[in-house]
């Protein structure tokens, strides 16, 4: 075959991009206890890795759990399937999982069906960025108004994020969001090795946006966000990445990742914001292979009683401190 297979030591991990650096691996491992493995492409310098994950119902081989992508630019579809089958051979039972930037028009159904589409935008650095008028009238207002921003690495930044994101994450997106844990090993692993920045938006001396900036290889990724959405209407996340692209431009960083965004209606005026700030828009597609063995009804059954009891905890209105505690039990099986 011409790839290799073999588990990884997430410390020794050389990546090109941030799902592959051995900061969020060390991220999730840390959280969740993956085991991790490596495809090496035995031509070029290539891989990719996979996070094996034991369920009540079966096994999962997935590219990467909770991470946006695995950037597989330069990777020909032929190639992925020669992992799969180097993955069948290893683990026969297991679902396999690929979140490709492979475009839809390549040969996707060679390597299983498409689960998932989604998109993710990136800003060029290195050119003059087009940001749209209403974008730059948003910052415009946001000054005007006395929205400031600050970057920090303080501790307490993150507890405020957390409150701002947890209330968001219940109240907009009527679901439960990480556990704190996972955002403090983002913290640790990132913002105090000064590889990651917190984002604050203040307006009348309070916290009304706040993001998770993340540095690596050549770029900086925006992973998390949240606003308070009774404040929105002074744009504070407006200036908020005006002041991060500013920022990222001074210290000549190549890109601005945006993160994913789904494909439907209803985030198209999410989508129509990222690509205002000058996102260019890219595919992701994610690609499952389910074997013979593979119990689909178990996981079906499975993941329509972790709905109820997720929707059961939401109409409790918990505290952020209380969803911490529910997200520690339950995003295990969120993968």
């Amino acid at each position: 075959m011409s790839v290799i297979l073999e588990e990884l030591d997430v410390n020794s991990a050389v990546g090109t991009h941030l799902f592959d650096d051995s900061h969020w691996l060390n991220v999730l491992q840390k959280t969740y206890d993956f085991t991790f493995y490596r495809v090496i492409f035995r031509k070029g310098s290539k891989q990719l890795v996979f996070a094996h994950v034991t369920l009540p119902y079966g096994e999962k081989m997935i590219s990467l759990p909770f991470s946006d992508y695995v950037n597989t630019d330069g990777v020909q579809v032929d190639e992925l399937v020669e992992v799969k089958k180097m993955l069948q051979q290893n683990f026969p039972k297991a679902k396999l999982i690929f979140k490709t930037t492979l475009k839809e028009e390549h040969n996707l159904s060679k390597i299983g069906e498409i689960s998932r589409k989604a998109v993710y935008h990136r800003v060029d650095l290195n050119n003059h960025l087009n940001c749209s008028s209403s974008f730059k009238r948003g910052v415009k207002k946001a000054k005007k108004t006395g929205v400031t921003i600050k970057f920090t690495n303080e501790a307490e930044s993150l507890k405020r994020f957390y409150t701002l994101y947890a209330k968001l994450r219940l109240e907009k997106f009527n679901s439960i969001p990480q556990a704190f844990s996972f955002f403090l090993h983002i913290f640790e692993e990132f913002v105090k090795k000064n590889k990651g920045w917190m984002v604050e938006a203040r307006y009348e001396d309070k916290v009304v946006a706040s993001a998770i900036v993340l540095a690596s290889g050549d770029g900086w990724y925006y992973k998390f966000g949240a606003s308070a959405l009774d404040q929105l209407e002074v744009r504070p996340n407006n200036l908020l990445f005006h002041m991060i692209i500013q920022k990222a431009q001074q210290e000549d960083v190549a890109f601005l990742d945006l993160g994913l965004s789904g494909s439907s209606t209803a985030y198209e005026g999410l989508r129509r914001f990222k690509a205002s700030m000058g996102g260019e828009e890219n595919p992701i597609h994610y690609i499952t292979h389910t074997p013979e063995e593979y119990d689909q009804e178990a996981e079906t059954n499975f993941s329509k009683r972790l709905g109820e009891i997720t929707s059961g905890i939401i109409a409790k209105s918990p505290t952020p401190r209380e969803l911490s505690k529910y997200a520690e039990t339950l995003y295990p099986y969120f993968v």
